[in-house]
């Protein structure tokens, strides 16, 4: 029989190639002093914001509720012993991440505890908080053990082992310092995302155009800064051209000149203006993933050369062109000898064994051989990354109508910072009979049945929460869902509750957020479902710019607050939570004497997912 021919493979197209060197760039090795440091940096202000959580479960007890984010209500409270055990796991791993023992497992441990914690309740939301989330869950995905108590203890174990089989060069290599370039590039990412979508989230008419709220804000400065013409102006135009063109400049030679002190300025102003926490403290940090990747490395070598060198020069401009984003610890200050470059290339080199070496390169002779696990991973990890991020933070333009800052539909996770000032009152009238409810429907402004009651006037909530409850549309329903709870265990469950407000948003006009007559109890559940909108069921959209004012929308807050008696709603409330058995012992509500009411309530939640899967309608 003939020998049967062999037959040649296709050669790759053009896209095949762009993907394979995509896919070797992503794997090439540099080193890791960057993220080590910034491993620091970043355990250092997790540390801070710790002792910001630490009178978190504190604040629960004091009040009968909680509120999560849409969709993430399966992170129910816990206790607040289990809860300050939590907190106190939480700053245990991040002292061991510091310092860098058991580097891996303190950050999945971190991981876990921040974004449990910062997930429980909306009274805690900010922006940094989200990141801090997804940076934490990064940093338990790459590798940042240079200069950590982990790393040096297995290198000191490798030499111990190369000198007790009598290997002369017992010295450990410059490769064992190395990381895959992706590892870096995804810090690199998630650090530049809140710049470019918040350019992107400040392009709208009230910031861009109106310069609002931060000429609202900076009315009520005394400070001199405050009073200069044009400042806000400026602050806002100075922000979207800062978050817009940053990024860019951080990954050019430009970020040295550029860059850092524009960052380092802008991040200052915000801790002067704002003082959001440590958003410009971790965001000061990053700037160090834009360095070279062995800087940090370098630095004591070349502290020690040159020092040397003060009595016998010997540097050549030869030695000091090397570029420090190669694979090994670079000689950009010529602080290496050629004999130890020798040996670095040879130590990289020798990573993989001819006979595997051999075998990977007759593998990869075909057209897909290339695709190794090493390489199929990075791609699918950095392409779902870029895809979540992208799409998750833009989901408000496809999936929900009107202005996220007025109706909080996809607001969440958009990077929306610092652009809206919502203020204004309601009444909400409370019915435990379907024929007064019918009758309130069909004519809700001569309506007089059910209880009128004001939102602040609820004992049994926080002040930090009340604040999420006045202004925000989910919360509001969250806590309606709370009252339903309350009085059916009182005995006389609720029939429905319509509300009568009257916000402004932005310094603009005020109008109506709630459609009159519209019983909320149906969506108090069921908020920000995928794909639909509250837009058009039971909440007007936010009147545009410039746009004339429709008549059903008018509203005056005064008028509100002169409808309702003040004393008989909060003995409302008072007995409500009186029938239902959640009382006060001292500053903590519980219900029947045992467990904490937040947790009861949190446990009566409909659904672990909170509606966010139920599309039915209501």
């Amino acid at each position: 029989m003939a020998p049967r021919a062999l037959t040649r493979a296709a050669p790759p197209t053009r896209w095949e190639r762009r993907l394979r060197d995509l896919s070797a760039w992503l794997v090439a090795p540099v080193h890791g002093s960057t993220l080590g440091v910034f491993r620091m940096g970043l355990a250092f202000n997790m540390l801070v914001q710790n002792g910001h959580f630490h009178s978190m479960f504190r604040e629960f007890e004091r009040s009968t509720l909680t509120m999560p984010y849409p969709g993430l209500g399966f992170f129910l409270p816990p206790t607040p012993a289990t809860g300050d055990a939590m907190l106190a796991l939480n700053l245990w791993s991040l002292y061991f991440l510091f310092f860098g023992c058991f580097t891996r497992v303190a950050a999945v441990v971190n991981w876990i505890t921040f974004t449990w914690l910062f997930s429980i309740c909306e009274s805690n939301h900010n922006n940094h908080y989200v990141l801090l989330c997804h940076v934490a869950f990064l940093a338990a995905c790459v590798d940042l053990s240079w200069m950590s108590i982990d790393r040096e203890l297995v290198l000191a174990w490798r030499r111990a082992r190369a000198r007790h089989r009598g290997l002369r060069n017992a010295r450990h290599t410059r490769a064992d310092k190395l990381i895959p370039r992706w590892h870096l590039l995804t810090m690199q990412l998630i650090m530049s995302i809140p710049y470019f979508f918040g350019a992107i989230a400040k392009m709208n008419v009230d910031w861009a155009i109106r310069s609002q709220p931060a000429t609202m804000w900076f009315g009520r400065r005394d400070h001199w800064v405050f009073s200069l013409p044009y400042f806000s102006t400026f602050i806002s135009l100075g922000g979207i051209g800062f978050d817009l063109t940053i990024v860019p400049i951080l990954f050019s030679p430009l970020r040295y000149v550029i860059g850092f002190p524009a960052a380092l300025f802008f991040n200052g102003m915000n801790k002067f203006m704002f003082n959001i926490g440590v958003f410009p403290l971790v965001m000061t940090c990053s700037l160090v993933l834009f360095l070279p990747p062995a800087f940090f490395a370098h630095i004591p070598v070349m502290a020690h050369k040159y020092l040397g060198d003060l009595l016998n020069p010997r540097v050549s401009a030869t030695d000091m062109a090397n570029d420090l984003w190669t694979h090994a610890v670079p000689d950009w200050f010529g602080a290496s000898t050629k004999k130890e470059k020798q040996d670095d290339d040879r130590d990289v080199e020798s990573s993989n064994p001819p006979g595997e070496e051999r075998r990977a390169r007759e593998h990869a002779s075909g057209r897909w051989g290339w695709l190794t696990r090493a390489r199929l991973v990075p791609l699918v990890f950095m392409t779902g990354l870029t895809v979540f991020h992208v799409s998750f933070c833009q989901r408000h333009f496809v999936l929900y109508g009107g202005d996220p800052s007025w109706t909080e539909e996809g607001h969440f996770h958009a990077w929306h910072m610092m652009l809206r000032s919502k203020n204004g009152d309601a009444v909400v009238r409370v019915f435990t009979d379907e024929a007064e409810l019918r009758e309130c429907e069909d004519a809700p402004f001569s309506c007089e049945g059910g209880v009128l009651i004001h939102m602040e006037d609820d004992v049994g909530v926080g002040h930090r929460q009340m604040r999420k409850v006045t202004t925000k549309p989910h919360c509001m329903l969250l806590w309606i869902d709370h009252l339903k709870r309350a009085s059916t265990k009182a005995g006389r469950p609720l029939a429905g509750v319509l509300v009568d407000d009257c916000y402004a948003l932005n310094a603009r006009k005020e109008q109506k957020q709630t459609i009159p007559g519209v019983n909320l109890l149906p969506y108090a559940s069921r908020y920000e479902i995928m794909g639909t909108t509250a837009i058009g069921k039971w909440m007007y959209p936010v009147v545009p710019n410039f746009a004339p004012f429709p008549e059903e929308v008018k509203c005056e807050m005064d008028a509100l607050r002169r409808r309702y008696d003040r004393r008989k709603a909060k003995a409302w409330f008072s007995q409500l939570y009186s029938d239902a058995g959640i009382q006060r012992q001292g500053k903590v509500w519980r219900v029947d004497g045992g467990e904490e009411a937040y947790v009861w309530d949190a446990r009566g939640r409909r659904g672990w997912w909170n509606g966010w899967w139920d599309t039915s309608e209501a």
